[in-house]
């Protein structure tokens, strides 16, 4: 969620060891969960952030069911990866901007 500034986050460049995705800005540079990437790895996907990560890789089971048969059945859930970053960065305007993103 962006505090109403005009500037648009960085996005960080890719290294070795990084998975690219695309978004409505073009791609962006993600580490994934330890078991893709090592697991001190930057959990950051801006650049130049001041400020506050949380992130947490969530694993468990989920239950599909047939709306029409009420027919169920059970899935992994596996390493889903969320994450939230919060504090002040530089903008691709140059200026120093406070925001809050989520990475779902």
């Amino acid at each position: 969620m962006d505090t109403g500034t005009r500037g648009s986050e960085r996005g960080i460049r890719s290294g070795p060891h990084t998975r690219r995705t695309s978004g409505p800005r073009g791609s962006y540079h993600v580490f994934g969960p330890a078991a893709f990437d090592p697991v001190d790895a930057e959990p950051v996907t801006i650049t130049n952030l001041n400020g506050f990560v949380g992130l947490a890789y969530i694993s468990g089971m989920v239950t599909q069911t047939n709306v029409k048969t009420g027919e169920k059945a059970r899935y992994p859930f596996v390493d889903s990866d969320m994450r939230f970053m919060q504090g002040n960065f530089r903008g691709t305007d140059g200026r120093i901007h406070q925001a809050t993103f989520g990475f779902i």
